[in-house]
């Protein structure tokens, strides 16, 4: 059936023949609006994704961070970390 002509004319619809549902998600799906939704939604998912990393890089540096005021800013929690040597045979092959 594939490649016949029978089946253009099954893909041709009559839109009087079809109920009120789905006459209207036929308008639907050729709304023009639909790029500017897609974008929309696109910058809600990344930006619900980075914000917390940025978040957490931010606290990271914080002087206490678990209060959650990133306030003072200091690096002293890296220059700990690179002091203790505990966490570096683990990585040496």
């Amino acid at each position: 059936m594939i490649g016949t002509a029978q089946l253009s004319t099954l893909a041709i619809i009559d839109e009087r023949e079809l109920d009120e549902r789905s006459r209207l998600l036929r308008r639907l799906s050729r709304w023009n609006g639909w790029p500017t939704v897609a974008k929309t939604a696109g910058f809600a998912a990344i930006t619900l994704i980075y914000i917390p990393l940025v978040w957490l890089a931010i606290m990271s540096i914080s002087e206490s961070p678990l209060s959650g005021i990133p306030y003072p800013l200091t690096l002293d929690h890296y220059g700990a970390l690179m002091d203790d040597e505990r966490w570096l045979p683990p990585l040496q092959l």
